[in-house]
């Protein structure tokens, strides 16, 4: 486990060279750009849903005109209005919250036939040999990213669901543990999600294996601290407002290409 975490943090630190180095700076805007289109179209989106959500369930929340309110129809009405008001505040946390935790995956996905190029133009700078471009390969690497994406996303949802819902029902029952149960969720949360960003970055080396996505899984979750220290750095920086995003998903992408080569390089001695 601590080898394979010094690598993936090594291999951050050595995708930086290679970046500056060899003239892959450019890769550093195309997710800043994605994220901007995507994070417009989403509030765009979200914006209009909220509105008809809120206008289905306006007459859910009686409220008469305060001047011809009487003292305790003056109270109904205030806390319908506070409801109201509440219930929208909800629903754009709940919008804002599932949009962080699936823009990653939107971006990787999306992202995904020019990290696949960065990935094979790394490997290509590290070993010196040139893969034949082929048009049916990138399609065939695209459409592995988006499906592995959101099998990834799916999964990364169930377990938190799984945790928090554990978490949950322990602290109704032992309210003391809380605290304690709050930290260990987190930490779980948190390592899940950074093993399967991790997983996401490092399959362009296993699909130019010709890997079957079963072996790519059985690969990652023998490699899986390579996967989730790669995958947590990606997730710190995607703390980082539009900079974060398109610096985590370059450079995440090229440590991971870095340490998968490493890894098989290891084995096959």
């Amino acid at each position: 486990m601590r080898n394979d975490l010094l690598l993936s943090l090594k291999s951050w630190f050595r995708a930086w060279v290679v970046i500056l180095n060899k003239g892959l700076l450019h890769y550093f805007i195309y997710p800043i750009l994605l994220n901007i289109l995507l994070a417009m179209g989403v509030f765009t989106l979200l914006k209009e849903a909220i509105q008809a959500l809120m206008q289905l369930l306006d007459p859910y929340f009686p409220r008469v005109p305060i001047e011809n309110s009487g003292s305790w129809q003056l109270i109904k009405t205030i806390f319908s209005h506070l409801a109201y008001y509440f219930a929208t505040v909800i629903l754009w946390l709940t919008g804002f919250f599932t949009f962080l935790k699936t823009s990653k995956y939107l971006i990787l996905a999306c992202m995904s036939p020019v990290m696949s190029m960065l990935s094979e133009r790394t490997e290509e700078i590290v070993t010196g040999k040139k893969a034949p471009f082929s048009i049916v390969q990138l399609l065939s690497d695209v459409l592995r990213g988006i499906v592995l994406s959101f099998r990834n996303l799916l999964l990364e949802l169930f377990t938190v669901w799984i945790v928090m819902g554990f978490c949950l029902a322990t602290g109704l029952v032992f309210p003391a543990a809380v605290p304690l149960l709050s930290i260990v969720s987190s930490a779980i949360v948190f390592i899940v999600g950074a093993y399967f960003y991790g997983f996401a970055t490092m399959d362009y080396v296993n699909e130019r294996r010709k890997l079957s996505v079963k072996q790519s899984i059985q690969r990652m979750r023998k490699w899986r601290w390579i996967a989730i220290g790669n995958g947590a750095i990606f997730s710190i920086l995607f703390l980082i407002p539009f900079i974060g995003i398109s610096i985590g998903t370059t450079t995440s992408t090229v440590a991971a290409t870095l340490s998968t080569l490493e890894k098989e390089e290891q084995e096959n001695r």
